[in-house]
């Protein structure tokens, strides 16, 4: 019996350990989450200001 309790101990020190570890990557995906939606805006405002600087020396 107390081999048992020793093996459902380690099992939840293992499961928390695991959900640390998700909880870890599952902010470090939104932080790229986030960082990928303000790369993708940052490269929509050059090319909007290319076409701008494009139409202003073709005057």
């Amino acid at each position: 019996m107390e081999k048992l309790n020793q093996e459902i101990c380690a099992a939840s020190v293992k499961e928390n350990s695991l959900r640390q570890t998700m909880n870890l990557l599952s902010i470090e995906l939104k932080d790229l989450i986030e960082k990928e939606a303000i790369e993708t805006q940052n490269n929509e405002y050059d090319s909007k200001i290319a076409i701008e600087n494009e139409k202003i020396q073709d005057l």
